[in-house]
């Protein structure tokens, strides 16, 4: 597996499609944006009743996340599956592992900025969070890698095994709790202002990173 410069074209070149196609329909987006928003005021509403107000932004900022993630995925593989165009992925010339990337890539660029922006109205509508923003930058990058990567991941398996959405929430929830137990404790710390540890913090992009990086390979395997 290597970003060659026709990999790199034939990624560029999906990326371009699916961003075209997203783009399409910008009420949706906006939709999306605001129920993030609503969302994230209801969490700082709440948090602002607790003496460990970071507690609760981080549980609701962690199902969130999740939402999110089945959210993407049917963007990834299933929305293709639906549309009929799955056959024409398959039997294009691009190698899997740059399908599979660059739908990854696609769920991060909707999975971190949402991420980003509910975390900064939680901020703004709760007065007692003491947000650490290096810290918080480090745990969404790491926790929005690990989802993309795993969003992309079962919507590829269940789209190339014939299944359909149904399951899709079910699979990202279970194969995210690992992940989450820890990573949401990190959280919860940054959001109360105490300082997380950097081996903490360093674990969640070790564990995003494996991840990723196993998923691209399975993919080869998963996308024939």
């Amino acid at each position: 597996m290597k970003l060659s410069p026709r990999a790199s074209s034939q990624l560029l070149a999906i990326l371009e499609k699916d961003f075209r196609v997203e783009f399409r329909e910008k009420t949706n987006l906006w939709v999306q944006l605001g129920f993030t928003i609503a969302v994230s005021i209801a969490s700082a509403m709440a948090a602002s009743y607790s003496t460990r107000p970071g507690d609760v932004g981080a549980a609701t900022l962690g199902l969130y996340a999740l939402f999110l993630s089945v959210f993407t995925g049917y963007s990834a593989f299933l929305r293709e599956a639906y549309g009929g165009t799955l056959d024409g992925l398959r039997a294009s010339p691009t190698e899997r592992w740059v399908i599979f990337l660059a739908k990854s890539l696609l769920a991060l660029a909707f999975i971190l900025p949402q991420i980003l922006v509910f975390t900064l109205v939680l901020k703004l509508f709760s007065g007692g969070l003491e947000v650490s923003w290096l810290p918080l930058l480090t745990w969404a990058g790491a926790t929005s890698v690990f989802l993309a990567a795993l969003t992309a991941f079962v919507s590829a398996s269940l789209s190339y095994g014939e299944a359909r959405a149904g399951p899709l929430l079910l699979l990202v929830l279970v194969l995210s709790l690992p992940y989450l137990k820890s990573s949401l404790a990190h959280l919860s710390d940054i959001l109360n202002g105490v300082a997380p540890e950097a081996a903490g913090l360093l674990t969640d992009w070790l564990m995003a990173a494996g991840f990723s990086a196993i998923a691209i390979y399975l993919s080869e395997f998963i996308l024939e």
